[in-house]
């Protein structure tokens, strides 16, 4: 991709919308936190480049490395990976509207840590892999966990 998105910066993990009209990646030397930086690219149609960076502001991005790994159909809901010390911490992060900045994060660490996630289309199932979990047959294993509804009480 040509700049902004491309530079002589360490960019990785790019992860885009559905739409196709927002680009997310992980980019060191550009400036911002002591880790990688989350930033966010737009463009108003698919066949356009993408405009200038946006840092993607904090509590999403902070003193450590933030891979971006899933982000929901409408926008609202990204996943990240803190790559700080293994085992690497995930979190979803939410927001009400597609221009509203994301709120605090939830871990998704008990009963286990999954690392570089990707939640299904439909939003029922989480991928991931892992190590140490009881029934592995190797030392990092791909699983997949299904999603249970809370029944409001």
């Amino acid at each position: 991709l040509p700049a902004p998105v491309n530079t002589s910066a360490f960019d990785r993990n790019p992860l885009i919308t559905p739409d196709g009209l927002s680009l997310f990646i992980t980019g060191f030397g550009r400036g911002k936190g002591k880790g990688g930086s989350v930033i966010g690219f737009t463009r108003t149609e698919r066949d356009k480049d993408f405009g200038s960076p946006k840092f993607v502001d904090a509590p999403l991005n902070h003193d450590v490395p933030n891979v971006p790994d899933w982000i929901s159909p409408d926008g609202r809901v990204m996943l990240i990976t803190e790559m700080s010390t293994p085992p690497f911490e995930s979190k979803l992060y939410t927001r009400r509207t597609k221009q509203d900045p994301f709120g605090e994060g939830q871990s998704l660490r008990a009963p286990f840590k999954p690392t570089r996630p990707w939640i299904s289309p439909d939003g029922n199932r989480l991928y991931f892999h892992a190590r140490g979990i009881e029934g592995s047959n190797g030392e990092i294993d791909i699983w997949m966990s299904k999603r249970i509804p809370v029944k409001a009480e």
